[in-house]
Parts: structure tokens; C-alpha cells; sequence
């Protein structure tokens, strides 16, 4: 029998989703020049180029992806309880958007 899916699994999957969402609303506008969607300066803060900025988007989605797997069947690396790591991850998550909103 199934088991049914965790909360955490369907957040990370959520989430997953909208960096997916985003990903490809910056790709069409810098690929397609849609005109429905923000201009380029509306998604791009110019930190790198998009052409070294939309490959690393890529690599951090089949990230994304391999994670929610793991989480969705309770298995596999990302899947076990680390919480000395839980903790470390969300001291530096803390640090990093507490550097967004000072920026």
C-alpha cells in the first residue's frame, strides 16, 4: 500500500514548482521576448550573465527534482533525518535572507 505523501514532501515539490515557474517565465522573456511577462530587468539582477546564469537555474532544478524524489518515497540521501544538519542549513538560510532584505 502507499503511503501517503508528507508535508515536507509536498513543500519542497511546491516549491520546486514556483523556482520552475520563474526559471521559465525569465527564459521566455530572454529567449522569446514575450511581451505578457516583465521586461529582463524586471527578473535579472545582472550579477552574472544569463547565459552562465540559466545553465546553473538548470542544474539547480534537477537538484530540486532529485531532493523532492528522495523525500517523496523516504528514501535515498536526502531523505534521512539529519537534524545537527537541519539546523546548520537553517542558521545559514537565516544569514541569507536576512541579506536580501538588507540588499
Amino acid at each position: 500500500m502507499n503511503r501517503p505523501a508528507s508535508p515536507s514532501a509536498i513543500g519542497l515539490s511546491l516549491l520546486t514548482v514556483l523556482f520552475l515557474a520563474r526559471v521559465a517565465g525569465q527564459a521566455l522573456v530572454a529567449f522569446f521576448d514575450v511581451t505578457w511577462l516583465p521586461g529582463m530587468d524586471a527578473w535579472f539582477s545582472g550579477l552574472l550573465p544569463y547565459a552562465v546564469l540559466f545553465p546553473i537555474q538548470i542544474v539547480i532544478l534537477v537538484a530540486m527534482v532529485v531532493i523532492d524524489r528522495d523525500v517523496w518515497l523516504g528514501r535515498g540521501l536526502f531523505a534521512r533525518s539529519r537534524p545537527r544538519m537541519g539546523r546548520w542549513l537553517r542558521r545559514i538560510a537565516c544569514v541569507y535572507a536576512l541579506s536580501l532584505v538588507a540588499r
